[in-house]
């Protein structure tokens, strides 16, 4: 493992907006920056990312596409490929299929936790633009193990909502518009460290057990309370935990949520409820149909009637669903969704 009396681990995590944000941050960064940095933006699981050469185009250091295995090397910026988590093992990259976290995988949370467990005070984690909170609790993981946190001036950011979160639940150490962020970080580069100590237990067994059940390591056992909620991923039981003024959620496979992750989620399988429930009404009633078509024909007026008044019941609750997906339909809908790759 390389060692280093500064920080030299660069994590940056964004969503919305974040493509744009990274291209004019990395643009103020020299080309000899003694440092390696790890990005984590939310990208579609089945996108054709180009974010490596839009990145690679955008300043003087060279980005690529993280692979598993690879050594972390001074001087170049690693992305996390879409649909796997980027996780650090001392110096070695590990690309990870274990559940997703807040909604994501590439996670903010699960690239920044396993940066703090590896190299403590050696991080500086950034926090730019985007949707929700995604990179919160991971920005408290390397406060806690002794690292540097930056998160970009909301006022600047193209979508406010993710450094506003972060401001909301920790003093950091610099919030500043983009450029400043940069040249903050070339400073900070150059600057000694503090001691070295031990991470603490509970963040190095949640970053173990990322992959506890796609490898041979032991199921992970869950921390906190019964939370009296189901996983919108899996329908597992969850357990909430408290940090700071932070609560996460965890199931026992292992997906991981804030709470406004879990409200997304939530809404998410209502939505997917609702329709259900809607499909399953239109085909009951073209059923109904159907059988008062037969009923009629074969002269059953007994059955016809019956068919007929249990029809005339549920047309206006199926009109009620139709009114209720309709607006939902024109609300303003600000979703976790994937960022344009193609710019």
């Amino acid at each position: 493992m390389i060692q280093s009396s500064h920080p030299d681990i660069i994590v940056i995590g964004a969503s919305a907006g974040g493509i744009t944000t990274l291209k004019k941050f990395v643009s103020y960064l020299p080309q000899d920056l003694q440092a390696s940095i790890l990005v984590v933006l939310h990208l579609g699981s089945y996108s054709n990312s180009t974010v490596d050469a839009i990145l690679s185009k955008a300043g003087p250091v060279s980005a690529t596409f993280a692979k598993n295995g690879d050594i972390i090397s001074y001087g170049r910026m690693y992305v996390a490929p879409p649909d796997f988590h980027l996780l650090i093992d001392k110096d070695v990259m590990v690309l990870s299929k274990g559940p997703r976290e807040n909604l994501w995988r590439p996670s903010i949370d699960t690239l920044f936790r396993s940066a703090a467990v590896s190299y403590g005070v050696r991080v500086v984690g950034i926090i730019l633009s985007g949707y929700l909170d995604d990179g919160v609790a991971g920005l408290l993981a390397i406060q806690r193990c002794g690292g540097m946190i930056m998160v970009q001036d909301p006022a600047e950011a193209l979508f406010p909502d993710l450094p506003n979160n972060a401001l909301d639940h920790m003093h950091v150490d610099f919030c500043l518009p983009v450029e400043d962020l940069a040249r903050q970080l070339i400073q900070q580069v150059k600057t000694r460290v503090g001691p070295e100590f031990p991470p603490p237990e509970d963040l190095v067994e949640e970053n173990v057990t990322v992959d506890a059940y796609m490898s041979h390591l032991p199921p992970r056992q869950v921390n906190g309370k019964v939370a009296g909620l189901s996983c919108p991923e899996c329908g597992g039981t969850l357990w909430e935990q408290a940090q700071g003024s932070l609560t996460r959620y965890h199931c026992h496979v292992g997906h991981g949520f804030t709470e406004q992750s879990l409200l997304a989620g939530k809404s998410d399988s209502l939505d997917q409820a609702l329709w259900t429930a809607f499909r399953l009404m239109e085909e009951r009633v073209a059923l109904l149909q159907k059988c008062m078509a037969r009923a009629e024909y074969t002269g059953r007026r007994y059955t016809l009637s019956m068919y007929q008044k249990e029809l005339e019941s549920l047309l206006p609750q199926l009109q009620r669903f139709r009114d209720l997906l309709s607006q939902k339909s024109s609300l303003r809908f600000e979703p976790s969704t994937p960022v344009n790759t193609s710019e």
